[in-house]
């Protein structure tokens, strides 16, 4: 996983949506379920 994934996912709470993440490959949101 790139960096910038890794990073939002840890600060992300379960049930929560992350912000827009910018990645070298696009951009990406992250919906933690667990």
């Amino acid at each position: 996983m790139v960096p910038e994934l890794d990073q939002a996912l840890a600060n992300t709470a379960v049930g929560a949506l992350s912000g827009v993440v910018e990645t070298p490959v696009g951009f990406q949101l992250i919906l933690r379920t667990q």
